[in-house]
């Protein structure tokens, strides 16, 4: 059994590795295909969407513990993810995501691949009531040089955007132009870990998830309240942000885990989601998908969108 890495020592995964470095790009299920780029739409629509102050979730987001920058295994997008799954959880319906691309040179890490929070502060009106949306980008990057505004919009080009609620209407990027994925694949780092999934201790990756021991050990429970009443909540916090809010914690807990979020058909107009867990049998790389609503291990499910 492999070494845990020593970039990742300083926050160590619950069980050691089994294999350290996999590239998932080729393990795609079915028809699914990697792509370097595209996007996840938002739902608009007022039953699913709901705005918020900005100001208010800026200060919200101030207050996570985004924990140690880590390249490749626990890096940017894995921050950024951390805190737009605990926003949708504190804001049910804010409309907020995932941007990620390459820095210009005025950034604080210039020329780089970043990826960062988005957004959509709600600015007004159309002919047809529906809501105009402008970006607003947050970055968690932590130790920022001294006068850093986290406010920014200085990326050189976006690679992708992972957005919630999830969708079909193509968030705005100021000037930017996306393919929406569509039976394909964002992987956002190459070098992955496999985990086991069970152990003895009771450890191992489907051990934290069928425990639901996200829900107990996550490092910012203080902040798991509702900005606004049960009911708002139970129409708003949906399948897609389950397996969100899953996904977050357990690439937390298992630095660089080859764990990703998969968007399925529609049912009554909403998305159904999964988590599809790639894991090591008799010395092949397989894959299951896991429900958060569920109490099976594996179900049968249709991807038509992933990130990992």
């Amino acid at each position: 059994m492999p070494e845990i890495p020593d970039e990742i020592q300083e926050m160590p995964p619950r069980t050691s590795p089994l294999e350290v470095g996999r590239d998932i790009n080729g393990e795609m299920p079915g028809t699914t295909v990697y792509v370097p780029s595209g996007v996840l739409g938002i739902d608009t629509r007022e039953d699913f969407m709901e705005t918020y102050d900005v100001n208010t979730v800026i200060q919200y987001l101030g207050n996570l513990d985004f924990d140690t920058h880590i390249p490749e295994y626990y890096d940017c997008e894995d921050r950024a993810f951390w805190g737009v799954a605990h926003a949708r959880y504190r804001f049910p319906g804010l409309p907020i995501g995932v941007v990620s691309g390459h820095t210009s040179q005025n950034h604080p890490i210039p020329n780089q691949d970043h990826a960062v929070i988005v957004m959509w502060q709600s600015v007004g009106r159309d002919n047809q009531g529906k809501a105009i949306l402008k970006p607003i980008l947050y970055d968690p990057l932590p130790n920022l040089p001294t006068g850093y505004n986290r406010l920014v919009d200085n990326f050189a080009t976006v690679k992708s955007v992972i957005g919630f609620p999830v969708g079909d209407n193509i968030p705005p990027i100021e000037g930017r132009e996306l393919v929406p994925l569509n039976n394909t694949a964002i992987v956002f780092d190459i070098k992955r870990i496999i985990y086991p999934l069970h152990t003895d201790d009771e450890m191992g990756i489907m051990d934290y998830l069928k425990n639901e021991v996200y829900n107990e050990e996550c490092i910012d429970r203080e902040f798991h309240t509702h900005a606004v009443g049960d009911t708002t909540f139970e129409d708003k916090w949906i399948d897609c942000d389950k397996a969100l809010w899953a996904f977050a914690h357990v690439r937390r807990a298992y630095a660089g885990c080859t764990v990703g979020v998969a968007i399925g058909r529609e049912v009554l107009g909403i998305p159904i989601a999964a988590l599809i867990i790639w894991y090591k049998e008799d010395g092949e790389i397989k894959h299951k998908f896991w429900d958060p609503n569920s109490p099976e291990e594996d179900i049968t499910f249709t991807p038509l969108k992933i990130f990992a």
